[in-house]
């Protein structure tokens, strides 16, 4: 079992009513897992509760027991036993800028190199990463000048060149054209072969196919 929510509830302080109500679901790595529903249903807070920012940085209640990785992601040891382990990827990519970097491969590089890597093993994973995700040819271009979808593919870029164990993934496609969003799409079944991919998507005709 990689993530397990029990009798999970979570309400944000503001708010009549709770994003998450009474969850139990165990997610097994080795597939990929849609979490979908209409607007406002808690998908997003979902990934935000697995990853150990809600309530932390957003403030709110969480009610139940939420296991990742084996750990509670709230919790402190939790945050330090998940560092690295654990990739998420926002729906506003732009909100993820480090805000560090000059340059694409700075930033792909940002995650791994704040884990402490050594220097070759960093460019090694962003090598890797940029050319899974096709953006080896934005290297030297500064990521505040970027489209929405080529940010999108350099920030899910600099998630997987932490090789984390799970990829949570919140709308991995909503800047991408048909071309970004089918690139994406066939990779998630390889990255769920011995990982855990979850993603929150309202693309529910191209999700499914994978």
């Amino acid at each position: 079992m990689s993530i397990r929510f029990e009798s999970l509830s979570f309400r944000y302080s503001v708010g009549e009513s709770a994003a998450l109500q009474d969850v139990t679901v165990e997610i097994e790595p080795g597939a990929v897992t849609l979490v979908t529903g209409r607007l406002g249903a808690g998908c997003s807070t979902l990934l935000l509760v697995a990853a150990g920012l809600a309530p932390r940085i957003t403030g709110g209640n969480r009610e139940g027991t939420v296991t990742t990785l084996g750990c509670d992601p709230e919790s402190k040891e939790g945050r330090s036993e998940l560092a690295g382990r654990l990739g998420l990827l926002l729906s506003t990519p732009w909100t993820q800028l480090s805000g560090m970097s000059f340059t694409v491969r700075e930033e792909v590089a940002f995650g791994p190199a704040n884990l402490g890597w050594k220097r070759d093993r960093i460019a090694d994973a962003v090598d890797k990463a940029m050319v899974l995700m096709q953006v080896e040819g934005l290297a030297r271009r500064d990521p505040r000048t970027l489209s929405g979808g080529e940010l999108q593919r350099v920030m899910l870029a600099g998630v997987a060149a932490m090789d984390p164990e799970v990829f949570l993934l919140d709308e991995p496609t909503i800047e991408l054209d048909p071309a970004g969003a089918r690139l994406v799409y066939d990779l998630l079944p390889e990255l769920a072969r011995d990982r855990t991919v979850v993603i929150a998507s309202t693309d529910v005709d191209r999700a499914v196919e994978v």
